[in-house]
C-alpha cells in the first residue's frame, strides 16, 4: 500500500501526516525542485497542508486468486504474499490462508497463479 498526491499538476509519492494544525502531506521527488529539501542523495521532499494538493490517493495492488480479489502485501520474487479482502473467515481458511490478526488472513502463493494484478486507487477527501 502506498500514497500518491497530485500537486502543481504532477503526481508524487507521498505520506500524509495528521498533526495539531491538521493533515499535512509530505511529497517526494527524485528530481530537484525549487523550494524542496534534499533529505538524501537523489531524494527531495516538500511538506504542504493537505488542502494544497489537488488529489490524495491511497494506492493498493490487488490481484485475483481462486476467483476472489486479494490484496498483494509483498512481492517475494516467484511468490506473492496475499491478504484476503473478503472479510469472511471461513472463505479465507478454506483457501489455506493463515490468520495473522483478527479478520486478517495471509497466504503465500506462486506468482503465476495470481491473475489481473492491478493498482486500485481510492481518492481520499481532504
Amino acid at each position: 500500500m502506498s500514497w500518491r498526491a497530485r500537486h502543481g499538476g504532477e503526481e508524487h509519492p507521498c505520506s500524509p501526516h495528521p498533526g495539531p494544525a491538521g493533515l499535512r502531506v509530505r511529497l517526494r521527488s527524485e528530481v530537484a525542485r525549487p523550494g524542496w529539501d534534499e533529505v538524501a542523495p537523489g531524494t527531495w521532499v516538500l511538506a504542504v497542508p493537505a488542502q494544497e494538493v489537488e488529489a490524495l490517493l491511497h494506492v493498493r495492488t490487488v490481484g485475483r486468486w481462486r476467483g476472489e480479489d486479494w490484496l498483494v502485501v509483498e512481492d517475494l520474487g516467484d511468490d506473492l504474499l496475499l491478504e484476503h479482502l473478503g472479510g469472511a473467515d471461513p472463505v479465507a481458511r478454506a483457501a489455506g490462508a493463515t490468520r495473522v490478526d483478527r479478520g486478517v488472513w495471509h497466504r503465500r502463493v506462486p506468482r503465476e497463479e495470481v491473475r489481473s494484478v492491478r493498482e486500485a486507487q481510492t481518492l481520499v477527501e481532504v
